[in-house]
């Protein structure tokens, strides 16, 4: 096999499909777009969060959301675990992140 040879598959960029060029070009008369019906018209455009049918994620996906309680202050716990440890190195417990100000003293105790 010489350099000379390869010429198939190595492209950089592929050609365009150059549609409505004549019935030849694989695109032509109809451009694709078959015949008839409201998709073919000029103008047509399919709205962004159409789904074919399938009940859409807007529609899927609770309204009011929620929000994870054990993730409240998580910041601030890691914070306190990695990067400021206390002075004596008293076990991290609750109680010793209360104090810190990590989470709230009346918080339950959560892993």
């Amino acid at each position: 096999m010489q350099l000379h040879d390869v010429d198939q598959g190595i492209h950089k960029y592929k050609k365009r499909k150059r549609i409505g060029r004549g019935v030849g070009s694989g695109q032509g008369k109809t451009a694709g777009k078959g015949h008839k019906g409201h998709s073919s018209r000029q103008g047509f455009k399919i709205h962004n969060l159409s789904e074919g049918g399938q009940m859409p994620l807007v529609r899927r996906v609770p309204k009011r959301g929620f929000t994870n309680r054990l993730r409240l202050g998580l910041a601030r716990r890691r914070r306190f675990v990695f990067f400021e440890p206390p002075v004596e190195r008293a076990p991290i417990d609750a109680q010793n992140i209360g104090s810190f100000g990590a989470i709230a003293a009346d918080q339950p105790d959560h892993a």
